[in-house]
């Protein structure tokens, strides 16, 4: 098939005369997406769809997103059958579908929460492979879920926009200090949420969208049914592990429960190292995660040992760096 002309997939030039190389993982899933689109329009009976519409597609789904979606088909973590798709480990679950068929106008309507889902599952499988952990989608009421030796640790919200995880918030919230099991929650997907912690009572929520990420602990204190306070889910490092060593947390982070979240890791050598020019300073601060603000995907260099999470606390001596690596699933 020709080209589709000058879409986001395809080389461009900028307004200072700079070409844009599109990066491998773009380039991977404009072959995917338009092999998944052809099938949904034979199936359907519908003639493939123009240029505008892969265009559109390009501007929905953003160049980390398409890379991650990429990687996860080629690593075998998302199983495309044809315009369906259905994920690795899961038993009793799928096929799920990237497109739904509307009559007008006749082109397969992307479902784009799946695209979003479908990227954070492929994130959420790698730290899990890499620390013992399992990844679940679709955890009943829940898009995904990370659990360890049957713990539920995270469970996870998915939706394309900043503006829907807030909103859900926002409704989640409204249960916070009495919840009535009982009630009917068709179309109430607030409500379901809420339910679905209050059953399962996971230690850690985070609500993710294309450009957004919100987390928080979850607590259970008497008298309600439970409370969000904001938090960032310390995450192990990924890096640190593979290589041997730890830069993450020497000291293991505890839920409230008092339980560890993640396997014990030896301290690597570089623990305690500090340069010849602070070899004689005193080195302790007060440290405050911004609240709701993740850390994963970002490398801070000098950030230190955090004793206790979400409140004011004094660090150690020591240098680390932290890498913190439905009801209708289509957008409108």
């Amino acid at each position: 098939m020709e080209g589709l002309g000058p879409t986001s997939w395809d080389a461009r030039t900028s307004s200072d005369g700079r070409e844009n190389i599109p990066a491998l993982g773009q380039v991977l899933m404009d072959d995917r997406i338009r092999e998944w689109v052809r099938s949904a329009c034979v199936a359907w009976r519908y003639d493939e769809p123009g240029p505008a519409y892969y265009e559109r597609m390009a501007q929905r789904l953003p160049t980390g997103l398409q890379s991650l979606l990429a990687a996860g088909v080629e690593e075998g973590l998302i199983l495309p059958q044809g315009p369906k798709f259905t994920l690795r480990g899961l038993t009793g679950k799928g096929p799920y579908a990237w497109f739904s068929k509307r009559s007008t106008p006749r082109e397969p309507s992307p479902n784009w929460e799946y695209f979003v889902q479908a990227a954070e599952f492929v994130r959420l499988s790698r730290l899990a492979a890499a620390h013992g952990m399992t990844v679940t989608f679709e955890d009943q009421l829940m898009d995904l879920a990370l659990y360890r030796g049957g713990r539920l640790v995270v469970c996870c919200e998915v939706k394309e926009k900043a503006s829907q995880i807030q909103g859900l918030l926002k409704g989640i919230k409204q249960y916070e200090e009495t919840i009535n099991l009982n009630q009917p929650d068709r179309g109430n997907d607030a409500l379901r949420k809420a339910k679905y912690i209050v059953k399962r009572r996971p230690e850690y929520f985070a609500l993710v969208a294309i450009g957004a990420r919100l987390e928080y602990q979850v607590a259970y204190p008497s008298g309600k049914a439970f409370a969000l306070p904001r938090d960032v889910i310390p995450w192990p490092d990924q890096d640190a592990t593979r290589f041997g060593r730890s830069n993450f947390f020497t000291i293991q982070p505890r839920h409230v429960s008092g339980r560890p979240l993640w396997p014990s890791i030896e301290a690597g050598t570089s623990s305690n190292q500090r340069s010849p020019r602070e070899a004689g300073q005193a080195r302790r601060r007060l440290c405050r995660a911004l609240p709701g603000w993740p850390l994963f995907g970002f490398p801070c260099p000098t950030w230190t040992n955090l004793i206790s999470l979400g409140v004011p606390c004094v660090t150690n001596s020591v240098t680390s760096r932290l890498l913190v690596s439905q009801e209708v699933k289509h957008g409108r």
